[in-house]
């Protein structure tokens, strides 16, 4: 069952709407939901709205609701640019939404938009944005506005995470170290609340966004952290295949509020090295001991 309404060129939809085309302004009222569509103007989506399987045309702004499964700012193979002028994804004093999710069927492909992919502004929280890629946008590919900030500026992490504003400006995580081989590795720490149990979530991209942060072009994987008492914690990843030459970059998401950050720093992933070869520097007794001692290099393993 579906309903709608057309007034000065804003199509309201009121129910469900499937395989639609419209070009112009879309408002999508509480709880509708828009499947396998093309919406090409702007869309407002209302609390509770689902948008799922679609292509989103310029400018997104998002209420409370899921965003599944969508292409935004490109055609439907995610090739060619169609990006909207500003952002991708505006999410404006709104709590609760999710953008993506834990499956692969339900991410989205945000990309080529003039500014951020996913923007988060003023007093909303519990914004879960998992499992997407983003990649090629004009500023920031997420973007969590803090008071006084213009937009499309990362906004710093602090120590145990305090802080308030668009998703609690929920800490970022840090990658340690990313060495290729037959597979590849990925460590990290996140600092943030204390006694918390967090989701971190792996992309790559082929080169890091201008900012340093970001972006993230492919989904990799996700794993589950605990922080301890001072608000720490540590984190690996192992990545099926050779990653040398791409940049890593994370996101944490809080479990018990659904917050999500903004981008980690991009980290170049690095060719594992062969072992090394063991020059003797000396040999000889010390104290009644043998000892010898030998030159290393970072990054090689040494087999005495």
């Amino acid at each position: 069952m579906s309903s709608s309404v057309c007034e000065d060129s804003v199509l309201t939809i009121m129910g469900l709407q499937f395989a639609f085309l419209i070009s112009g302004t879309v408002v999508v009222e509480p709880g509708a939901q828009v499947v396998r569509s093309s919406l090409q103007g702007p869309l407002i989506v209302g609390a509770g709205a689902r948008i799922v399987n679609s292509y989103v045309g310029p400018f997104t702004a998002v209420a409370d609701g899921v965003v599944a499964g969508n292409t935004i700012g490109a055609n439907a193979a995610g090739a060619d640019p169609l990006g909207n002028g500003a952002e991708g994804i505006f999410i404006e004093h709104a709590s609760g939404v999710r953008v993506g999710g834990p499956e692969d069927a339900v991410s989205n492909r945000i990309a080529f938009n003039g500014r951020n992919g996913v923007r988060v502004r003023g007093a909303g929280v519990g914004n879960r944005l998992l499992g997407n890629w983003i990649w090629s946008n004009g500023a920031l590919g997420i973007d969590l506005e803090a008071g006084g900030e213009t937009g499309g500026v990362v906004t710093p992490n602090d120590p145990q995470d305090p802080d308030l504003g668009p998703n609690r400006l929920q800490n970022f995580p840090l990658l340690t170290g990313a060495v290729a081989g037959t597979n590849t590795l990925a460590q990290g720490t996140l600092n943030s609340l204390s006694n918390r149990s967090f989701l971190i979530e792996l992309f790559r991209s082929p080169e890091p966004d201008p900012s340093g942060h970001g972006e993230g072009a492919f989904f990799l994987g996700r794993t589950n952290v605990t922080t301890d008492a001072a608000g720490h914690a540590a984190w690996a990843f192992t990545v099926p295949g050779d990653l040398a030459g791409q940049y890593l970059t994370a996101t944490a998401t809080d479990a018990g509020t659904g917050d999500t950050s903004e981008f980690s720093p991009a980290v170049r992933v690095e060719a594992e090295k062969p072992p090394g070869e063991i020059i003797w520097a000396s040999v000889g007794m010390e104290d009644g001991q043998f000892v010898a001692t030998f030159a290393t290099e970072a990054g090689r393993s040494y087999a005495v």
